[in-house]
């Protein structure tokens, strides 16, 4: 009866204390921080939040870097707790129209600092500061665009073009905030330096423009121009320095080396040739493609061979998505439906699992494989968020039927998504 009365956090060393409230699962620290002050505040212990912030959102926090890390344990994982919810019930906190192109929105893609890149069919590459909503970059092409890659390692940005051309920046992103954080008379002391005459300029934007050209502070280097003769460039990934593409109307695939511009290899089926509107990388030796005739295929890079192809689809595969730790694959076809399967567990593909909550083309996957989720756009309008453990839909963002969904990306935060009406469309859970 004593030993039932005695609490033992005034009794036992503090750092044993600390250890029990430790062990303790959400609800039963909610619980126990009711008995007294002093559980309380072992309840509040930094801590104990952050070893319950990394059992939970762990696969997010090892994404960052040390000097983006929480300083406030219990505020991090309260509020990522309400983000996830959000995600689950497809409740956005925010949505935002990006208008900048004059024509279709073909390839969308999240880059660091809270900012984004659209490409389109006029040709041109924006790239928009989310927090001020407004253009911080413009890249000019000579044809549309319809396939981008980034790597965030490197800086290397690639647009595939309408003539089969492939352009490959660098883009430094720290000259562009740089820029974008200076005021009229700094911009105007920095173009003095380069002697360069900005007696015509009226708005901000235009002195802007002038440094850009002056070369003062590059915000992006165009590094090569290489001409694939594939026709117009649909499939492309990045793979550290490897680039695949693919060509509409034309049945071969080629890898190309980012940094010499070279072709590093030429990848065609002899028995069933098939152009490649999508394709991803799984490691530099093997890639995935989705193409046209409604195979899948898996491709030994080095040999120059299909290791399988899986034929479950009739119209074109317009997306798809491989992780090569899962053994996951994840496709969606112009006919609407969207396809899985796991190569690992399922080899003889007895047990393609199949979502057919889409009503029109699929044109964009993006998957988030430690999270469970990925995220679907269509011509239908919609795009959806779906459970990998379940391979259910959980939630359906935008009905409007007349915005015909392209290309998707999202992180932790944020959904992404281009159209055939000329802007893009963020929608934000944070």
């Amino acid at each position: 009866e004593h030993f039932a009365r005695m609490d033992f956090a005034q009794t036992l060393p503090s750092e044993v204390t600390l250890n029990v409230f430790n062990r303790l699962d959400l609800l039963n620290l909610l619980e126990v921080r009711k008995v007294n002050r002093e559980w309380q505040a072992y309840a509040e212990d930094s801590s104990i939040w952050k070893n319950l912030s990394y059992d939970q959102y762990g696969h997010l926090l090892n994404r960052r870097k040390e000097q983006d890390l929480p300083e406030e344990w219990k505020t991090f994982y309260i509020d990522r707790y309400k983000v996830e919810n959000r995600w689950t019930r497809g409740e956005p906190t925010s949505q935002l129209n990006l208008n900048g192109h004059r024509e279709s929105v073909f390839c969308v893609k999240i880059l660091d600092g809270g900012k984004v890149m659209t490409g389109g069919a006029d040709g041109q590459i924006i790239i928009w500061d989310l927090k001020n909503k407004e253009k911080e970059l413009t890249l000019s092409a000579a044809a549309g665009i319809m396939a981008c890659a980034y790597d965030k390692k490197s800086g290397h940005l690639i647009a595939g073009l309408l003539d089969g051309t492939l352009k490959i920046w660098k883009l430094n992103l720290d000259n562009a905030n740089r820029l974008n954080s200076m005021n009229v008379r700094e911009m105007k002391d920095v173009l003095r330096e380069k002697s360069v005459d900005f007696s015509r300029c009226v708005e901000k934007s235009e002195l802007k423009d002038l440094i850009i050209s002056s070369r003062a502070f590059p915000p992006a280097d165009l590094l090569l121009n290489i001409n694939t003769e594939l026709g117009y460039l649909v499939g492309m990934d990045i793979q550290d320095d490897l680039l695949g593409v693919g060509g509409g109307r034309h049945d071969e695939l080629r890898i190309y080396n980012i940094k010499t511009g070279k072709r590093t290899a030429s990848l065609r089926d002899a028995v069933r040739p098939s152009w490649t509107p999508s394709l991803k990388f799984e490691s530099k030796t093997n890639l995935i493609s989705g193409n046209e005739d409604g195979g899948v295929r898996k491709w030994d890079i080095p040999n120059n061979k299909v290791i399988t192809t899986i034929r479950v689809n009739a119209q074109p595969i317009w997306a798809v998505q491989s992780d090569v730790t899962s053994g996951l694959v994840i496709w969606g076809s112009r006919d609407g439906t969207i396809k899985a399967w796991d190569s690992k567990s399922d080899p003889r593909r007895d047990a393609i699992q199949s979502m057919l909550d889409h009503h029109g083309e699929v044109a964009g996957i993006a998957v988030d494989w430690e999270r469970h989720l990925f995220v679907s756009s269509s011509f239908d309008s919609t795009v959806k968020i779906w459970d990998m453990r379940t391979w259910k839909c959980q939630s359906t963002l935008s009905k409007n039927l007349h915005y015909q969904g392209t290309r998707v990306d999202f992180d932790e935060n944020i959904i992404v998504r281009g159209g055939m009406a000329g802007e893009a469309r963020v929608w934000s859970f944070a």
